[in-house]
């Protein structure tokens, strides 16, 4: 169980000369068991973040003068090679180049700033660059470079590496049968034979209290209003399995369900609305792609469906000029990255292909850009086949979408023909019937009468006559204006602008394959590599899609990896991730051999089936998971169960993890009212990143935090205290640490403070006495009803805080309820509990 104390302290401290007051003194303390996280999320997020920052720049700049290959040619200057980790760390003449977690003692960065050497003695690199190899330092220099990777990789066997668990095809594990009656679901079935197999027994089933509140958080990124958690403990009381039921459909069917899990998907998108270069260029119109993600998500779109109008949305077909904007905005995904601005096409064409990998098929392509992959069965001419795609493939930023190649559709011809004969039908008639209003008009001399003086004046009129041919008029008239607005609102829609791409020849008129850039260097090209798709995907490698001279080959890259069994087992993974705080694979963007093994892989491969057989609906794979009852397992612990499996990676439990930083502002906004759950036409971002991020903007923007500006390299406070991610790289699993700092943030926040006080209005406006609003306020906070004796202790705290405070034998005024209540609630928000899921 959760243990407390409340402990009220004193009114004011001196200290020598100096007073220390102390309005709000409510201090809560919470107790809870925490598990470490393996470090390897951290490595390979370091190991992501070398591949895309530090090696193509090592690799363009440095080897030339730096490497083995240097060596070998003479031309090694200061006995500094920098193409091995443990060349890097040792260093030459001077002394080590990385220290790692050491900057000042790293001599390369001392170098790179041209503050001792000049490197590259060229010119000095963008600052964006500097700062990447900065920040590498800083998480230890993470580097998997061996030693000299071409002599000593063996050639990869693309056909063994198609045996590779995660690359074979979809199988149909059989359901284990058991003799317990504790399973209710398939689900069920195989957590519980795991169980068994490791003699460990599950804990009780979370109370209905505790359960609202997590379907709540999980599905739709929002605590139950009080009204909804009483609602839901008598539904369960009458029946238990129907209250859940009926409560996953509501939720799955709620508008909020698709900003909880666009959000999600956004991680791994890398979405931002800045470049993050130098200049950090804002994008004003990538809002849409966040809308887009938001929507496919409400909508169930087929998952399949999504992958590929994110690959190729704008060369899909359309059935109307919405479905091909839609499209369009999709296909934003390949644009949205992080991008320098002196990046070359290969540099930009990398990152594509890294985020593609990592975020749908759990691979990094990227690392096998400058060498065949160390690991994984993909070869550098895979790389530049995919780069080959990409390089017939234009990045529009903040274009219009008119200035795309019109694809027209010839069945509707007809239906546009048909549409500007109306038109030109219904404009006539207006004109018509204004021209008869206008000659009665004269006639009657109403030019000089009031406005509406031509209603008193017809309906005194008598019937027949001008009476008759006035209504017939009107009637025209109404009746013409109405099938002209019908008609525009039938018409084509407003043209748009966004961030997207467009099939464009790489050279003029030439749509050409990429080089292999030998050692990833673009100054030393070998072979033409045909465009195709990795191999590895295919049943055999005469397998590959065929690609027309005059087409980039997206359409055939997007049917592949969408439709390919990789995509199904990731996807499922990223699910059960989001709802249990870890994967049944713990590595959700690494898939391939560095990457975890699953700790169930025959439920992860049942789960996989089933979201295809379901037509690739994401809804159905989150309700199937979330009716389980193993979703349903309490919080708590038992040292018997903690002693075997410390990690729950068995499943026992629930495990308790902390909100992100979205889920917390989105819980203060509900709790104190003040949450605006309409989503924004849009934020005017166009003018500077600063006036994205500033406190005051965000602040004062009540929408959901998945609304609010995202620039690169910039973060409103509370997004920054609670580790939202950064937008340069593919995050699947964040980082969530439960720190001093953040209690302290939350007690010190304006934004807190501010939601506080209307919150404390709240309390006091809706409930008559002290006791319903301590209740009602645990309710609002932490979703839970309070303990008499957390209320006797709260109401305590009230009358002691409007007491005087006396200081140097004088007395200051009381302060008043409002405050007393408002310093209440934002203790409420700085609570462990507050801030965690059980």
């Amino acid at each position: 169980m959760t243990k407390f104390s409340l402990s009220l302290v004193g009114r004011a401290w001196q200290l020598g000369n100096r007073t220390l007051r102390l309005r709000f003194v409510l201090c809560w303390t919470w107790t809870f068991a925490f598990w470490g996280f393996t470090s390897l999320a951290c490595a390979d997020e370091g190991i992501d973040f070398f591949e895309a920052k530090i090696r193509p720049v090592l690799v363009e700049t440095c080897y030339g003068c730096h490497s083995a290959d240097a060596q070998q040619q003479g031309k090694l200057k200061g006995n500094l090679v920098l193409d091995t980790r443990a060349g890097t760390r040792k260093g030459g003449d001077t002394g080590p180049a990385i220290v790692p977690g050491k900057v000042k003692d790293s001599l390369l960065l001392a170098a790179l700033r041209h503050e001792s050497f000049e490197m590259p003695p060229q010119g000095k690199l963008p600052e964006s660059v500097i700062a990447d190899f900065v920040k590498w330092v800083e998480m230890g220099a993470p580097d998997p470079r061996e030693g000299e990777i071409a002599s000593t990789t063996p050639e990869i066997d693309i056909e063994a590496g198609r045996q590779f668990w995660s690359l074979r095809p979809l199988s149909r594990p059989a359901i284990p049968s058991l003799s317990s009656d504790w399973p209710e679901t398939e689900v069920d079935q195989f957590v519980a034979r795991k169980l068994a197999d490791n003699n460990i027994s599950v804990v009780e089933d979370a109370n209905a209290v505790t359960l609202v509140r997590r379907l709540y958080l999980d599905l739709v990124g929002l605590p139950p209003s009080p009204e909804e958690i009483v609602s839901f403990e008598q539904a369960a009381l009458r029946n238990p399995h129907s209250a859940i039921e009926n409560l996953v459909d509501q939720l799955l069917d709620s508008p909020q369900f698709g900003e909880r899990w666009g959000r999600h998907w956004l991680d791994v998108a890398r979405f931002a609305e800045s470049n993050g270069a130098t200049k950090n260029t804002v994008w004003p119109d990538a809002w849409r792609y966040r809308d887009y993600v938001i929507d496919s998500f409400n909508a169930d779109k087929p998952f399949d469906q999504f992958l590929k109008e994110q690959i190729a949305g704008d060369l899909l077909p359309f059935e109307s000029d919405e479905q091909r904007w839609e499209q369009i905005v999709a296909a934003g995904f390949l644009a949205l990255g992080s991008k320098a601005n002196d990046a070359t096409r290969m540099e930009i064409i990398g990152e594509q292909l890294d985020v593609l990998g990592r975020s749908m098929l759990g691979l990094s392509i990227g690392c096998a850009r400058c060498h065949d992959h160390k690991f994984d069965p993909i070869p550098t001419r895979d790389f530049y086949a995919l780069a080959g795609i990409l390089q017939n493939t234009a990045i529009l930023d903040g274009k219009p979408f008119a200035s795309l190649e019109a694809r027209p559709d010839k069945s509707r011809l007809q239906q546009v023909k048909t549409f500007e004969r109306s038109v030109a039908s219904a404009a006539r008639a207006v004109v018509q019937a204004n021209d008869r209003l206008e000659e009665l008009a004269q006639q009657q001399n109403l030019r000089r009468r009031p406005g509406d003086s031509w209603k008193d004046l017809l309906s005194r009129f008598p019937s027949g006559g001008q009476r008759d041919k006035a209504h017939e008029t009107l009637q025209q008239l109404e009746k013409a204006e109405e099938d002209l607005e019908q008609l525009r609102q039938a018409g084509p829609p407003e043209m748009q602008f966004g961030v997207s791409v467009t099939d464009r020849a790489a050279k003029g008129t030439k749509w050409l394959n990429a080089q292999i850039h030998i050692r990833g260097s673009d100054s030393n090209l070998g072979d033409e590599a045909p465009r195709g798709v990795l191999q590895v995907l295919l049943p055999t490698s005469a397998d590959q899609p065929e690609i027309a001279d005059k087409e980039s080959g997206r359409i055939q890259l997007a049917e592949v990896v969408s439709q390919h069994p990789l995509a199904a087992r990731v996807m499922v993974n990223r699910i059960w991730h989001h709802l249990f705080g870890q994967g049944l694979v713990r590595t959700v963007d690494n898939f391939g051999t560095l990457g975890e093994r699953p700790t169930h892989p025959e439920l992860l491969e049942w789960l996989a089936g089933q979201m295809v057989e379901d037509g690739w609906s994401i809804k159905q794979s989150i309700r199937r998971i979330v009716l389980s009852r193993t979703y349903r397992l309490s919080a708590d612990s038992r040292a018997s169960q903690q002693a075997v499996d410390p990690e729950n990676q068995w499943l026992w439990r629930h495990s308790p993890r902390r909100l992100d930083a979205e889920a917390l502002r989105d819980a203060i906004l509900s709790a104190s009212g003040a949450l605006d759950r309409q989503r924004p036409d849009r934020f005017d971002n166009a003018v500077a990143v600063s006036q994205m991020t500033n406190p005051s903007v965000a602040d004062a923007a009540f929408v959901r935090a998945v609304y609010l500006p995202v620039a690169r390299g910039y973060a409103v406070d509370l997004f920054e205290a609670f580790n939202f991610p950064p937008s340069d790289l593919v995050v699947g699993r964040r980082e969530t640490p439960s720190v001093p700092t953040q209690a302290l943030f939350m007690m010190n926040s304006r934004l807190v403070a501010d939601q506080a006080q209307i919150m404390a209005r709240r309390l006091l406006r809706e409930a008559k006495t002290d006791d319903a609003r301590v209740e009602n306020a645990y309710l609002l906070a932490l979703g839970r009803r309070s303990s008499p004796t957390e209320t006797h202790a709260a109401v305590e705290f009230m009358k002691q805080f409007q007491l005087p405070i006396a200081i140097e034998g004088t007395q200051e005024s009381a302060p008043d309820r409002q405050d007393a209540w408002a310093a209440f609630c934002q203790s409420l928000f700085a609570s462990s509990e507050f801030r965690f899921l059980r």
